[in-house]
């Protein structure tokens, strides 16, 4: 009982730090950004790759453009960053909490897959019968006894997926207000393209009328 009153604890921890989640989206798309942001070019942009240093949290956020842009981000709002270390610490917290959890629970499967294989090895059939009939109550009785806690850790599952859920939509939002900046000043001339287009067609009407 005080296992199971300790995963609902943590589950209402989970649900809190998820509503604030949504609320940092909600305020991360209706703010401005700043004035510096507005004009300068993501690094993570101008350079194709986030230069590589030897932080964990560059190590964490090194892994696709989206990622770069929210790492840059980081860098650049406190805020964001403490509310992302909250997360990332959450996260550790919890493997740690379910422990103990996890090795009991791996340990009993592990147990009975074993009783399984042992049961199925029997080669009288009344025999394996018998003793697979008990050995099913038993394993019932087991489940049974670990209802309450298998709830729990159905509902913080729930929680962790939802929590997973607001920081892929805040990593979108942050990343889409830096590149639709981006995209508005950064926007290639078309005349290079066009200049190059018309030597080509030179060249190709030379080719074409080499030997003519």
């Amino acid at each position: 009982m005080i296992v199971a009153n300790r995963y609902l604890k943590m589950n209402k921890n989970f649900l809190l730090i998820a509503l604030i989640l949504v609320i940092s989206i909600l305020i991360s798309c209706s703010e401005n950004m700043d004035s510096d942001n507005k004009t300068s070019t993501p690094q993570s942009l101008s350079e194709g790759i986030y230069s590589d240093n030897s932080s964990s949290l560059s190590k964490r956020y090194s892994k696709d453009i989206i990622q770069r842009l929210y790492y840059e981000a980081i860098e650049k709002d406190s805020s964001l960053k403490k509310l992302d270390e909250q997360i990332y610490n959450l996260d550790k917290y919890k493997e740690d909490s379910i422990a103990a959890y996890s090795k009991y629970l791996n340990n009993n499967t592990q147990y009975w897959n074993t009783v399984e294989n042992y049961v199925n090895s029997i080669q009288d059939t009344v025999l394996r019968v018998l003793v697979k009939s008990r050995y099913k109550t038993l394993e019932d009785e087991y489940k049974k006894q670990m209802r309450t806690q298998t709830n729990a850790y159905d509902s913080l599952t729930n929680k962790i997926r939802n929590l997973q859920d607001c920081e892929l939509m805040l990593k979108l939002s942050v990343s889409s207000e830096m590149m639709k900046q981006y995209q508005k000043t950064e926007l290639p001339n078309c005349n290079t393209i066009k200049e190059i287009v018309k030597k080509y067609d030179t060249m190709i009407e030379r080719v074409d009328n080499y030997g003519n």
